[in-house]
């Protein structure tokens, strides 16, 4: 089995970075790998000058909150294509700016549609992190994925991005990675995040060895954030940093080998 461990990205402060670079320091300690989805504006574009080096031996992806954040009121179908463009461009921009040219891609609340693939197709993505297998919740901001199957990777269909493709004339968009869920669905949506009052973080493993075995290779696909969910400023940091040390000492002692999303390609 392998993992690749995914962070959002989204700082908006010198501390935000620093907390930053404690996360990335954690993850180095124990040579493990990980792909951080980094959300770009003007706003945040100076923050990042001078740390680029700090991802070195990791990978950089692009985050984008669809429509300024309204695609978690409207849905992503109601934004238009030529907004997802310009925010495309924008970010792109200033993440090339910084040294990096990402080919993997997560929309913000799991955002995704057939559209919004092909878009980051014709953008020269490789690979999107969008989706969650068989979440089927849909309030507020997050986004139901509860079609999509329990995989460790596929190609979807020209009949939905949560359709695996049959066949190479079936495939349409990029390749997908579902985000592996924390817990069994049916909850609100941050269980479905590492957060230091979660301590289901396990069966982001058992779960999915049960649900995929048998359909394609294990691939645990854990999604945290940089900026520790909100409730985690303060004095609450350190606990999360406490978990995600758990999480990575708990993959590695089942022999759960890390790896870039680049080599599933």
């Amino acid at each position: 089995m392998f993992s690749c461990l995914t962070c959002d990205v989204e700082v908006a402060s010198t501390k935000n970075i620093e907390e930053l670079k404690a996360i990335i320091s954690l993850i180095n300690r124990y040579d493990a790998i990980c792909m951080f989805f980094i959300e770009i504006s003007q706003k945040n574009f100076d923050l990042y000058k001078g740390i680029s080096n700090l991802f070195e031996k990791h990978e950089v992806g692009l985050h984008i909150h669809w429509g300024s954040m309204e695609s978690y009121a409207k849905g992503l179908e109601k934004i238009s294509i030529e907004t997802m463009q310009t925010e495309l461009e924008i970010s792109l921009e200033l993440l090339n700016k910084l040294g990096f040219k990402p080919i993997s891609f997560r929309g913000g609340g799991l955002c995704c549609t057939d559209a919004s693939l092909r878009l980051l197709k014709e953008y020269g993505f490789k690979i999107d992190s969008s989706v969650a297998a068989k979440l089927d919740e849909k309030e507020g901001w997050f986004q139901g994925h509860g079609s999509v199957p329990y995989m460790g990777y596929y190609y979807p269909s020209k009949r939905s991005y949560n359709i695996p493709a049959v066949s190479l004339k079936d495939k349409v968009g990029i390749l997908e990675v579902p985000v592996t869920r924390m817990i069994p669905s049916g909850r609100s949506w941050f269980p479905y995040t590492l957060t230091p009052d979660n301590p289901f973080y396990k069966f982001i493993v058992y779960e999915w060895m049960m649900k995929s075995h048998g359909k394609s290779k294990a691939l645990i696909t854990p999604i945290f954030h940089s900026w520790g969910e909100g409730k985690l400023r303060g004095n609450k940091f350190p606990k999360f940093l406490e978990k995600l040390d758990q999480l990575i000492r708990f993959l590695i002692n089942r022999d759960i080998k890390f790896i870039k999303f680049e080599s599933l390609l």
